[in-house]
């Protein structure tokens, strides 16, 4: 958590300074697929309902595009199944990512707008999700679309692909898990 704090400071800082539009976000991130892959076998989970905050700042790019970095913290969350008895694995992920935002219009108060992010996770895990396992970040996608209300607010529906791995290296047991999360969020947002 501390390198992606870090890194969008040493990114988000210098563009705020130049007048760049600033955007906060609260969302509600809906149960998603869990899915955890290694040697061909994989096994589907779902994950509880989450909460994420997230912070965007933009540059206009010509009249309908804009463009920037964007930092998210997810608040931990549960992958459900009955198989883990007492266990209670938890994760969070932390996004570091470049925003696109594309306003279909260019005037009133109801403006539709596709988003786009693409940019790296950063995974955080407790001992029932991984045990002893390194647990490495991977790719962050999300693609969606919303309505800017008056300039100033912002509802938007994102499809999120997350992915991370899980590195182990016991004693002749080395092996690698593919991890990728999928789920839909809905945010609403405030542009400052």
């Amino acid at each position: 958590m501390r390198i992606a704090g870090i890194l969008f400071a040493i990114i988000f800082i210098p563009i705020a300074s130049l007048h760049a539009q600033v955007q906060v976000n609260l969302g509600l991130d809906f149960p998603g697929e869990h899915k955890c892959s290694c040697n061909g076998n994989s096994d589907i989970y779902s994950s509880t309902t989450g909460v994420s905050s997230s912070l965007e700042a933009f540059f206009s790019i010509g009249r309908y595009v804009k463009l920037g970095p964007g930092l998210e913290y997810q608040f931990e969350r549960e992958v459900k199944d009955d198989s883990y008895g007492d266990f209670e694995p938890k994760f969070r992920f932390v996004p570091l990512y470049l925003t696109t935002k594309i306003g279909l219009l260019t005037e009133g108060s109801f403006i539709p707008e596709l988003n786009l992010h693409i940019g790296y996770n950063f995974i955080h895990s407790n001992f029932d999700y991984a045990g002893f396992s390194d647990v490495e970040g991977g790719l962050y996608f999300a693609a969606g679309g919303g309505i800017v209300i008056y300039d100033h607010f912002v509802l938007d529906l994102l499809y999120r692909y997350q992915q991370a791995y899980i590195e182990s290296g016991y004693e002749n047991c080395n092996y690698t898990k593919d991890v990728t999360q999928t789920q839909f969020t809905l945010q609403i947002g405030a542009r400052l």
